[in-house]
């Protein structure tokens, strides 16, 4: 039987399992160890120090609310680290550096973005090596290339309920996401209690079998 670890984590439940499960903690984050033949897994933190901003070497580094996460095929970890509007990346040799900025200013959407803060919800690593990004706040769907801009995959940056190319759809809080191997991006639209697909076009769609989730689920 598989060992696991649910820890209750930034209002967030988060599944630790042996197939390398990843927990976060407040300035913190840390992966949890777990052979399947133990009853209590061993935690020890990855990176992350005291609350701030600074790269570096992993017991060095420090984070501020870090969110999201993903994990490359060459076992970079990805955090969104959301009190310093950044994405980190953690090196298999826990180095860490700064992948990409992103807020209202980098992110060109609508309405008053200059009183705005961004909250990454969540991470995925594309089909390319990219990062795309949910942010919550801000209402959009990005996507993130080393050293480059952020562009918007989808979102006007005005919270609603709308299905349409780029910038013409619309959401309430997208938190949770994943990309498929066709590039199809998926995302938890919590607010509005659907799931919703982005086409790699960039066509923002609601399947109609999509299943509804009581409010607030991410």
């Amino acid at each position: 039987m598989t060992a696991a670890l649910t820890v209750k984590l930034l209002d967030q439940l988060v599944d630790a399992r042996a197939t390398g499960g990843l927990a976060i903690r407040p300035g913190n984050l840390i992966v949890p160890a777990v052979e399947a033949t133990t009853s209590a897994p061993d935690v020890s933190d990855l990176a992350g120090s005291t609350r701030g901003y600074l790269d570096g070497p992993g017991r060095f580094a420090k984070f501020d609310t870090p969110y999201g996460l993903a994990i490359d095929a060459s076992g970079s970890v990805f955090v969104a680290d959301s009190g310093n509007r950044r994405v980190r990346m953690i090196a298999p040799d826990g180095l860490v550096s700064t992948f990409s900025r992103y807020s209202a200013s980098t992110l060109p959407v609508a309405g008053n973005v200059s009183n705005l803060v961004g909250f990454a919800d969540g991470l995925a690593v594309g089909v390319a090596g990219d990062v795309v990004l949910a942010d919550s706040r801000l209402a959009v769907l990005a996507r993130l290339t080393e050293g480059a801009t952020p562009s918007v995959i989808a979102g006007s940056g005005l919270v609603g309920h709308s299905n349409g190319q780029n910038v013409l759809a619309s959401f309430d809080l997208p938190g949770g996401i994943l990309v498929e191997a066709d590039g199809t991006i998926v995302t938890a639209d919590t607010q509005n209690n659907a799931i919703r697909w982005i086409t790699p076009s960039g066509y923002t769609y609601t399947s109609t079998t999509s299943p509804k989730f009581v409010p607030g689920f991410r």
